[in-house]
């Protein structure tokens, strides 16, 4: 759903419309206001609701040029609703409708659960348990390493197999990784495991993974 401020239309061509002309004046207007010597009475940003603060210029510019006319035709713009700059109120009982649905004509909508909304099950018995105990393992290897080469970075500490037998290396950066941001992206990846888990049997090696690719980004 969208809804849609005339006050911010910019036309195709460059060209500003009525209403985006007439809400460039406003910004304008306020911008004058605020550069006022802060000497003066109501003078400075100190003496300016927050609801009337200018955008700087350069930040006008910016909303002017990445602006996207919304069409109701496509359905990521769909139920579009349009407010002219000078409405005084907008279509709220629209916009209730078409989120939540009429509740007295029993129309209310159901949100229906998705991959993203449902937590999956679990296949394997003690799955959290063993996910605790293989990251922190992990961890305390690479913590381990740390106190061998004090204030190194760039190492490579082996973490032992995988279940086909490989060795698996966890690719330190350059700048050392300090024991706030080891648990951090354990956090993380405990999270993301709860509701997208692997078996038990790649915890480790996802894990490792999960490391390198954070310590590239």
């Amino acid at each position: 759903m969208w809804l849609y401020w005339m006050g911010e239309i910019i036309l195709k061509g460059g060209d500003i419309s009525y209403f985006a002309r007439q809400r460039l004046e406003v910004n304008e207007a306020r911008l004058e206001r605020q550069n006022v010597s802060p000497s003066e009475p109501l003078g400075g940003e100190e003496g300016i609701k927050e609801e009337d603060k200018a955008y700087e210029k350069e930040n006008w510019e910016n909303l002017v040029f990445r602006y996207e006319e919304p069409n109701p035709m496509v359905r990521w713009d769909s139920p579009l609703f349009t407010v002219v700059w000078e409405d005084e109120k907008v279509p709220g009982d629209a916009i209730w409708d078409a989120i939540i649905g009429d509740d007295s004509e029993g129309k209310r909508k159901i949100v229906k659960p998705n991959a993203a909304t449902v937590a999956k099950v679990h296949s394997s018995e003690g799955f959290l348990y063993e996910l605790d105990k293989t990251t922190q393992v992990v961890l305390n290897r690479i913590l381990e390493w740390s106190k061998d080469h004090p204030g190194e970075g760039g190492g490579e500490v082996s973490i032992g197999e995988n279940s086909k037998g490989e060795e698996l290396v966890v690719e330190l950066p350059g700048n050392p990784v300090g024991l706030p941001t080891l648990q951090r992206l354990r956090r993380q990846f405990i999270s993301l495991q709860r509701t997208n888990a692997v078996s038990v049997e790649r915890i480790k090696e996802t894990f490792v993974r999960y490391l390198n690719d954070s310590f590239e980004a």
